[in-house]
Formats: structure tokens, C-alpha cells, sequence
């Protein structure tokens, strides 16, 4: 094969990578507070729960708290959490770690894209 042909084909490969890259759904949606403005009564930040999955089987919240999972599989796939649109890929030496704030009360189960398989469950309360 020539040298050109093979930096051709690189090419190609480099620009389908860059493409398939773009389209593949963000792993977070973060939305942490803003600061307080100027002469505003500072509130408490929010609180952070921690869990791993599949481990904690389910994991407990309460609206408004910053909530960090990090979420193994023996497989690649993609973990989500499809009521709070949240997503993130999943290799078998990388965990996902998904971080997002629980700005709805409920359910939700923790689930991977392409085997369908229940992982564990965020269950969220309302804030008082």
C-alpha cells in the first residue's frame, strides 16, 4: 500500500472518529448554583450524596442535592438514567461517573443503554 493511500485512509478514519464523537450524547448535565449576588442572604450550598452502582442497589437523594454516581460494568455500554435525561459511557476499566443535580422528586431507575439492564435505583424525596 502506498504511503498516500495510507495517510488517505487515516484521514478517513480520523474524520469519521471526529463525527461519531459529536453526535454521542454528553455525559452530564451539571447545573450547579450560581453564586449569591451582592447584599442576597447567602444560602447553604447544596448537599452531596454519593452512591456506586451496581453495589448500593439503590441510592437515596433529596431535591436539590448534587448526587455523584459512579457506576461499573464488566461491559461497554452506556449507563442512563432516562427520566432526567443523564448519560454517560461505561467501559469495563473505566467506570462512569455521572454528577447532576435532583431537580425532580420520584423513581428513577439506573439503566444500560444496550442490554437493558436494571443496574439499581435513585430514589429522590421532596425537599421540605
Amino acid at each position: 500500500m502506498s504511503p498516500r493511500r495510507v495517510l488517505f485512509a487515516a484521514a478517513i478514519l480520523l474524520a469519521l472518529a471526529a463525527l461519531l464523537s459529536s453526535l454521542s450524547p454528553r455525559a452530564q448535565r451539571a447545573v450547579m448554583p450560581s453564586r449569591p449576588q451582592q447584599g442576597a442572604v447567602a444560602e447553604r450550598p447544596p448537599r452531596t450524596v454519593s452512591g456506586r452502582l451496581p453495589a448500593d442497589k439503590v441510592v437515596r437523594a433529596r431535591e436539590g442535592s448534587v448526587v455523584e454516581l459512579e457506576v461499573t460494568n464488566p461491559q461497554a455500554d452506556e449507563v442512563r438514567i432516562d427520566d432526567l435525561a443523564v448519560s454517560a459511557p461505561v467501559q469495563p476499566d473505566l467506570p462512569a461517573d455521572l454528577r447532576f443535580v435532583a431537580d425532580e422528586a420520584g423513581r428513577f431507575p439506573v439503566t444500560l443503554r444496550d442490554s437493558g439492564e436494571r443496574l439499581g435505583t435513585l430514589e429522590v424525596t421532596p425537599a421540605r
